[in-house]
């Protein structure tokens, strides 16, 4: 047996190597000894990661109608798949399991500066033992697109990071009650009782609690890749739970644009945000607050710690690139 060695999964270019064979190995060390009956197995994407829309260039990433048109990165919320082709809640554990790595599809995000004119000047140089003035042409205009560092600079100075969350269906709130005459056993006989119950859900509501979370995983280092991250320390879920990805800060891990009409994802957001225009100029109606260009973005809804409860009614277009990593725990107790 391979001995097990203690690693540290912030930013190292250790975990920059790390594999789908790699983090298979390191379950190994992470969890008992496997029984044959027990059995790897991914979650999330089963139609592949899809290509992520920022590659870091101003060409690229700055589009009309005006910056970052064609990058789209993910902020300060809680997500999980909800179909992917005809594949419905992708995410949705369907055996007890543990979870031990994800796996990102990661766009690139990185400042750059771009002489677009130059101009000649005369400068003074030391030639042999004098100096002379000579022509030199030397850039007049720089294109300086800061994209790494907008993000950095209005998102919280920390990166990229994000944890793996084990999601939990809430109740639905009731929002108007009435009495009712029910049937109940009292003793050995039946009788009829008034009895408060519910009478409207909020159907517009879908809440979920965060019941675990993993360490944070910083993903500054890994832009541009595939990656492979084992988790420090696994989770075990239960059947029916949903594995959700929480960013407190940005991740560029999602498409352009859903390559079918049907895939899905949704975001934790704020119950109480309202935009401040009262009617979308695009569609002339009332504005939908799900809708990223009327600020919900900067709305901090993450579930980074346990026991805190997010209200996923916003639904969104396309498939997230992040893919979760188990083994079944059938035989590990």
């Amino acid at each position: 047996m391979l001995p097990c060695i203690r690693m540290s999964f912030r930013q190292t270019p250790l975990a920059a190597r790390c594999s789908v064979a790699s983090a298979a190995v390191l379950a190994a060390c992470l969890l008992p000894a496997t029984p044959a009956f027990a059995r790897n197995y991914d979650l999330g994407a089963p139609n592949g990661l899809p290509s992520v829309s920022c590659n870091g260039t101003a060409a690229n990433d700055r589009a009309a109608p005006k910056g970052l048109g064609r990058c789209s990165v993910l902020t300060m919320t809680t997500i999980y798949q909800t179909r992917d082709g005809s594949t419905n809640n992708p995410t949705t554990i369907p055996v007890d399991s543990v979870v031990y790595a994800v796996t990102l599809r990661l766009g690139r995000l990185a400042d750059s500066k771009r002489c677009i004119k130059t101009k000649v000047v005369r400068v003074r140089e030391k030639r042999g033992g004098r100096w002379v003035y000579v022509n030199k042409r030397v850039c007049a205009t720089y294109d300086v697109f800061n994209e790494k560092t907008y993000f950095d600079t209005s998102f919280g100075f920390r990166g990229s990071r994000v944890r793996v969350a084990v999601l939990r269906t809430m109740p639905k709130r009731c929002l108007k009650s009435k009495i009712a005459r029910v049937r109940v056993k009292q003793g050995s006989r039946w009788v009829y009782v008034n009895k408060r119950v519910c009478a409207v859900y909020d159907k517009a509501s879908a809440l979920k609690k965060a019941v675990s979370v993993s360490p944070v995983l910083y993903l500054d280092h890994w832009f541009g890749r595939t990656v492979t991250i084992p988790l420090a320390s696994t989770i075990s879920v239960k059947k029916g739970d949903i594995l959700g990805l929480s960013v407190d800060s940005y991740a560029p891990i999602l498409p352009l644009a859903a390559t079918n009409p049907s895939d899905r994802w949704r975001a934790s957001r704020p119950g109480s945000f309202k935009p401040t225009l009262a009617i979308d100029p695009d569609t002339k109606k009332a504005p939908d607050p799900c809708v990223p260009k009327f600020g919900v973005i900067f709305q901090q809804t993450s579930l980074m710690s346990p026991n805190r409860i997010g209200d996923f009614r916003c639904s969104y277009s396309g498939v997230p690139g992040v893919q979760f990593k188990l083994i079944t725990a059938t035989g590990l107790n």
